[in-house]
């Protein structure tokens, strides 16, 4: 049986694979072994990867390096290094080496992991923090010439519900931040328990073993058991478990959590008599290990896709043009970019239904226009409290663009109505805000010849209605 049939489970991890020749004076570092996934990254056939030297493949730089790890003085090692394709892509990949026998043969066995990807969402999030540390610096300077001004009321309201909603981007994007750590080690821990099993996996278990590993990683669907419910897992934990202990088949309990992990709970019965296998267990660990390098792959994906949602969002409202002129402004976007910042007050109980017709792009200060729905959204989550229903609706009207912002809040009394719009009155507790805010609203509005009003009834809710001439 030739090596790359012997190493065909292999094939199914997601990381650069090789095993080497050591100790080769005519090709140091030549490659006997490598696997599907290095040979489809590095764009050659098996056949031609083979035929090459591992050092064909690295960083012409600090190649001479690598090539002593692989000759007399081999040890085992850690190094990051890179990779390059037949296209002459760089892959940055941290690498370790391992010494196995291969035909009564001493010979390395080099594991690489791509991080090229990682690298670049440490670059991104350098940068967000970058910008983050930037756009504090344009908010106190901001502060600073509003000082010298008499001003100084206006801007403690808008500074009060921006303080609000960064702690809201704080929080949006620190989830995501904690789930990409978390899923990083559990990589870690799982792709180290991999690198242990593997000379042992390649090695010493049998074909029929080899086969039952495929069979297993194949049904293994860790997704589907991610839809049931803990009464459910613990249910059937109970089952696996008694089977398992019916058998006299050691560590029940382990085994039947991990069963549940890769929703083999569905062809139990006829899996249990290979249980009395005693690799069974080690290959199950190693098929829990590989799974579990892929769903911690997906996790970090959606986290990083949640998180630059948010930072897109927190950079478009932060956006100032300087030349202080109006500029075509798509308002639906610049509500969705307000209520993407709110996400985290909006998703502990509110029910945002959005009614957004087909509308002209409108001309205006399109800053001060983000203020004018922050204030307004900001006003309907706290009149809301924990729960209710926020409408936003936005249509075309004779030259105009009406938009509605409607909540199912503690609404306004008959008696203060025809206040809400003066400087300094508010219902607020203290330190909740200046009274300022509505009064803001309606200058910004009145400035681009727009008009604002509302309707509201107590304990119904409230909905502001805001027209905007298209060409202002």
């Amino acid at each position: 049986m030739s090596i790359k049939e012997e190493c065909r489970i292999l094939d199914f991890v997601k990381d650069f694979l090789f095993i080497i020749q050591l100790n080769d004076n005519n090709k140091p570092g030549r490659i006997l072994y490598a696997n599907d996934f290095a040979c489809d990254n590095l764009g050659y056939s098996y056949d031609e990867i083979i035929e090459k030297s591992i050092s064909d493949f690295l960083d012409p730089e600090p190649k001479e390096e690598i090539k002593n790890i692989f000759s007399a003085n081999f040890i085992e090692s850690k190094f990051n290094t890179v990779l390059i394709s037949n296209e002459s892509i760089w892959m940055d990949v941290e690498a370790e080496t391992h010494f196995i026998e291969h035909e009564g043969e001493n010979a390395g066995l080099l594991v690489a992991r791509d991080i090229t990807e990682h690298k670049k969402l440490d670059e991104e999030f350098s940068f967000l923090n970058e910008e983050l540390i930037n756009q504090k610096e344009n908010f106190q300077a901001l502060i600073d010439n509003l000082t010298q001004t008499q001003e100084q009321l206006v801007q403690s309201e808008k500074m009060a519900a921006l303080g609000q909603l960064i702690a809201g981007i704080a929080h949006e994007i620190n989830t995501p931040l904690g789930a990409i750590k978390a899923s990083i080690g559990n990589m870690n821990d799982s792709l180290d328990n991999i690198i242990t099993d593997l000379p042992h996996l390649i090695l010493e278990i049998s074909n029929e073993e080899k086969e039952l590993f495929v069979r297993l990683l194949k049904m293994a669907d860790p997704e589907e058991s991610a839809t049931l419910s803990s009464r459910d897992k613990r249910k059937l934990r109970r089952e696996i478990s008694q089977k398992l202990s019916d058998n006299n088949i050691e560590s029940p309990e382990s085994l039947a959590d991990v069963c549940i992990y890769l929703n083999l709970y569905n062809n139990f019965d006829s899996l249990l008599p290979l249980f009395n296998n005693q690799e069974t267990h080690t290959i199950l660990a190693a098929v829990k290990n590989l799974v579990s390098l892929d769903k911690n792959k997906s996790t970090i994906s959606i986290a990083v896709e949640k998180a630059s949602k948010v930072v897109f969002a927190l950079k478009k409202f932060a956006h100032h043009d300087p030349s202080g002129e109006m500029v075509e402004t798509d308002i639906v976007d610049s509500i969705e970019t307000v209520l993407t910042l709110y996400h985290n007050q909006i998703k502990q109980g509110i029910n945002v239904i959005r009614e957004f017709e087909e509308i002209p792009m409108v001309n205006c200060y399109a800053d001060e226009i983000n203020q004018v729905w922050t204030n307004l959204i900001h006003n309907s989550l706290q009149a809301m409290g924990q729960s209710g229903t926020l409408t936003v609706s936005v249509e075309s009207d004779e030259g105009n663009v009406v938009v509605k912002i409607g909540d199912t809040g503690t609404g306004i009394e008959p008696e203060i109505s025809e206040k809400i719009f003066e400087p300094f009155f508010t219902t607020k507790k203290s330190g909740e805000g200046s009274g300022l805010g509505l009064d803001i609203v309606k200058k910004i509005v009145e400035k681009h010849d727009g008009s604002i009003s509302f309707e509201s009834a107590v304990n119904v809710g409230t909905t502001f209605k805001i027209e905007l001439p298209v060409h202002g």
